[in-house]
């Protein structure tokens, strides 16, 4: 049996292996033939759920202003209508058996578009179905065996095409993961102002990917309700809702704001001043904040302080990080449908 405590550590050790799951994952090598064939694509569409696209999410974000085509990512059960012979459709599973994937797969094969699919089990439905090529991963540096702490692969995965295909006007080619020594958490003694309240995750630019990851991680590995918004667009709505139910901004609520002195002046001055009206209606705020000095080392910063976050936040809770029962029931009642 499992103990709780080897569980936290499992997470613990998946966390630590992130930069080497980045460089396995830019291991993948596209064929030569395939990158040729490929580079004049129109449009990138990225088919994929929850953890499995989490990845993808963060590059598009951090490199967002500097990529050359746009990357769509797509976690519906079929392709978009857009989708046509001149995208390049990247399924990515990391069990392979993910429904809504499959599905895509399955639309991408019969009308011949060219697909990568990346996933790390050889033997998957996914695996199985016709790809223009097909790269696995092995997962040894997961030991949690959980999507959503193997997100490095499809980060690597991604970096790689976008340098093999000159997709990007960010150096990516040079691209490092010693980001851990970059990591500095701004005001680590407010963290347990989380505990048993619901999570509010603000982000901007650069940051959205990561606000997208953190809650995603903590609802399933902390078992806490926790949502994500950006800026600027919260400003223009979510602001007003402060005031109902009365009480649950105060007693229930705590945000957590994923800062960054890389943001530009606007995000800068929209996050100070929403901070203060979070600060005015009674909610408890920390702030996460690294100290790199560009925004990709920024961005996998943040990623690193999120999981360590989240890490916390899975033992105060008391809570098995690894078993998600509530999706696996779900799953459990939908094959019988």
């Amino acid at each position: 049996m499992i103990t709780l405590q080897k569980q936290y550590q499992l997470l613990l050790k998946s966390i630590e292996l992130l930069p080497q799951q980045i460089i396995a994952g830019r291991q993948l090598k596209i064929k030569t033939s395939l990158i040729a064939k490929i580079k004049t694509a129109d449009n990138v569409i990225v088919c994929g759920m929850g953890g499995s696209a989490l990845g993808f999410d963060l590059v598009r974000h951090a490199l967002g202003s500097y990529l050359k085509k746009p990357v769509i990512i797509n976690s519906h059960y079929h392709l978009p209508a857009f989708a046509n012979q001149r995208s390049l459709i990247i399924l990515a599973s990391y069990s392979g058996s993910t429904a809504e994937t499959i599905n895509c797969a399955r639309e991408a094969n019969k009308k011949k578009f060219n697909t990568i699919t990346v996933c790390g089990q050889a033997k998957s439905a996914l695996a199985k179905i016709p790809t223009t090529q097909l790269l696995l991963f092995t997962g040894q540096y997961n030991p949690s065996q959980q999507p959503r702490w193997g997100i490095g692969y499809f980060i690597g995965f991604f970096i790689q095409l976008l340098t093999d295909l000159e997709w990007s006007l960010w150096p990516t080619n040079k691209i490092t993961t010693d980001f851990i020594n970059e990591s500095v958490i701004s005001d680590p003694k407010n963290k347990q102002n989380l505990v048993h309240r619901q999570l509010l995750i603000i982000a901007g630019e650069h940051l959205i990917g990561n606000a997208h990851i953190l809650n995603n991680q903590i609802n399933e590995t902390a078992k806490n309700i926790s949502y994500w918004l950006t800026l600027p667009e919260l400003n223009h709505h979510f602001l007003e809702g402060l005031v109902k139910p009365r009480g649950l901004v105060k007693e229930k609520l705590a945000v957590i704001f994923l800062e960054s002195s890389l943001y530009s002046p606007a995000i800068k001055k929209r996050l100070l001043l929403t901070k203060q009206i979070f600060h005015k209606n009674g909610a408890k705020v920390i702030s996460l904040q690294t100290l790199a000095k560009n925004i990709w080392l920024d961005s996998l910063s943040t990623l690193h302080l999120g999981a360590i976050l989240c890490y916390d936040m899975a033992r105060w809770n008391n809570v098995d990080p690894m078993k998600i029962p509530q999706v696996d029931y779900f799953k459990q009642r939908l094959s019988h449908h």
